[in-house]
């Protein structure tokens, strides 16, 4: 009958997967180290605690959820080395209302790392903790700007000191204050997101200005925005004289922002084909995290 068959086919897929993990097992057991994200240790938990790692190590743990963390723990667990900065990107959840920026989240702060917890918890709770306290990316005028606000202790390393002056500007951090308001016409964009048509023209000028002034290798000028509205504004100015590069999780962003997947992964690839030295990268600010370029132009 088709319900014999069924469990039949059943049993014999279990059997596979078992045969699959036994494989998986060996090899890994022959591995002084095993990398996978949060997701795969939670998706093969069996294989990790049959293998009973000792030591786990998680990157960018502030941006982790609590839950995933907990599940690549085991009973053989030992030692839990956590990694990453608090005062960066919180995990990212689905629900606002369940976030600590909500009025309403404050009572769950579902989007508060174990990190977070650990390093911020309670006097009496006696974890050893760490700070790295030396950056060597940042030029002094624009360490300033976060030794000022959240890392006091900040020590600039010495190889920031001989960076070169931004060729064609008087000083190398400008904030430049402008009264023209946000679009209130400006199509779908600027219903959903926030768009700035002023901002846009600022930008694609400062770009074609400091590209004529030699900052023309691939990734010398990075464009940020908070705003998916703003950035779709800014990619389609852009476009007209650069080849704009945006990272994969943007694109899948604007994607989902306009409904067109087809046209966004049509000018993503697009943009890798034109000459090298007309590149220009395009990010939302969240997803340039980690990341440098020589000139960075952020419209906020």
């Amino acid at each position: 009958s088709l319900s014999t068959l069924r469990k039949a086919h059943d049993e014999k897929r279990k059997e596979m997967i078992e045969i699959y993990e036994e494989g998986r097992r060996e090899v890994l057991l022959n591995c002084d180290v095993i990398g996978m994200t949060t997701y795969g240790s939670a998706k093969f938990g069996n294989l990790l605690r049959s293998i009973g790692p000792k030591i786990v190590i998680c990157e960018e743990a502030g941006e982790v959820l609590e839950a995933h963390i907990l599940s690549t723990l085991t009973s053989s667990t030992q030692h839990l080395i956590l990694i990453g900065d608090h005062n960066q990107l919180r995990p990212h959840i689905a629900t606002y209302t369940l976030s600590i920026d909500s009025s309403l989240g404050e009572n769950y702060q579902l989007d508060k790392s174990l990190f977070e917890r650990l390093v911020l918890g309670d006097k009496a709770m006696k974890i050893e903790k760490s700070q790295l306290l030396t950056q060597r990316r940042m030029r002094r005028e624009v360490s300033d700007l976060i030794r000022y606000t959240l890392y006091p202790d900040l020590i600039d390393g010495e190889n920031t000191t001989k960076y070169p002056d931004v060729r064609g500007a008087q000083h190398n951090v400008y904030f430049i204050e402008h009264r023209t308001p946000e679009d209130s016409s400006g199509g779908e964009f600027a219903m959903q997101s926030h768009v700035n048509t002023y901002e846009v023209k600022m930008v694609v000028e400062m770009v074609k200005y400091f590209v004529s002034n030699g900052y023309t290798k691939p990734l010398d000028i990075a464009v940020l925005t908070p705003y998916l509205g703003q950035m779709i504004k800014i990619r389609d100015a852009l476009k007209k004289s650069f080849a704009v590069i945006i990272d994969e999780r943007d694109a899948q962003e604007i994607a989902e922002f306009e409904e067109q997947v087809e046209e966004v992964e049509q000018e993503t690839s697009v943009a890798t084909k034109k000459s090298l030295n007309q590149q220009v990268d395009l990010r939302t600010v969240d997803n340039f995290q980690g990341e440098e370029a020589k000139i960075v132009i952020i419209s906020l």
